[in-house]
């Protein structure tokens, strides 16, 4: 017998009408959200230009990274580099991201000296230390060598056997206060992930009072059950500001902030 189709009804209809909606609108509050924050049209706020000097930074030292890099790579970058960088000292003053600027273009400079014409990026960077005044000292940027054998002394673990002891837990000692000591190093150890272009856009935010806990596990469905015993939560957000690209970056300080 010939196989029959039912018509689909209302009621179904309308879901899939509902469902559509939601998704609709979940795109256009995330497309909003990513509009208004990112800086797809020009760095604007600090947070805008910050990322933008450590985005630039990380090009060229990645290409300073390399093994054969062209003779003057990167000199449209370092003409931004400078240029974002002068305006954000001029903008907001001195900080550690007017730093990254100027040493990734001082480590340019010493890395392409012996290879090519270094007087235009020269130039630039002697107008930049005008601007940005005498008394500081400029931390080392650009590249720098490393072997394996160097890593693994470093890492000396059974990496297998310390992965293999991560457990879900879901019993805790509810008298146990968590040392900042120890909230410290864990987030200073967290640091050390690589992020997107080095934009370093992650924050942790650390909650240790039992009230404050509670309103944060309020948000969150996974901790039935032992969120009480709990004496810390930590909260990773992403700064939507330090991405400026509809393509390829409405998700990327998600993922990164997932990465390992």
């Amino acid at each position: 017998m010939p196989s029959t189709k039912a018509a689909p009804s209302a009621s179904s209809f309308q879901n899939r009408a509902r469902t559509a909606w939601r998704l609709f609108a979940n795109f256009a509050y995330d497309y909003r959200r990513f509009r208004r924050a990112s800086f797809i049209d020009g760095a604007l706020s600090r947070e805008n230009r910050r990322a933008h000097i450590h985005l630039l930074a990380h090009m060229l030292e990645y290409g300073m990274s390399l093994s054969n890099p062209r003779n003057g790579f990167g000199m449209d970058k370092v003409r931004l580099l400078a240029a974002e960088t002068r305006g954000y000292i001029e903008q907001h003053g001195r900080d550690a991201s007017a730093d990254i600027g100027l040493s990734v273009l001082s480590a340019y400079v010493a890395f392409n000296a012996e290879q090519g014409d270094v007087s235009e990026a020269q130039a630039l960077l002697d107008d930049l230390l005008v601007v940005a005044g005498p008394g500081h000292n400029i931390r080392p940027g650009g590249s720098e060598a490393v072997s394996a054998a160097e890593i693994v002394r470093r890492a000396q673990m059974d990496f297998v056997s310390f992965m293999e002891a991560r457990h879900s837990v879901r019993q805790y000692d509810s008298n146990r206060t968590v040392a900042f000591e120890k909230i410290e190093r864990a987030i200073r150890a967290a640091q050390q992930s690589p992020s997107s272009c080095n934009r370093q856009t992650c924050r942790v935010y650390a909650f240790t009072e039992k009230p404050s806990i509670a309103r944060v596990l309020a948000h969150h469905d996974g901790n039935r059950g032992f969120g009480e015993q709990l004496g810390g939560v930590f909260v990773v957000t992403v700064d939507l500001s330090h991405w400026n690209t509809f393509a390829n970056e409405t998700r990327d300080g998600w993922t990164a902030a997932c990465s390992p």
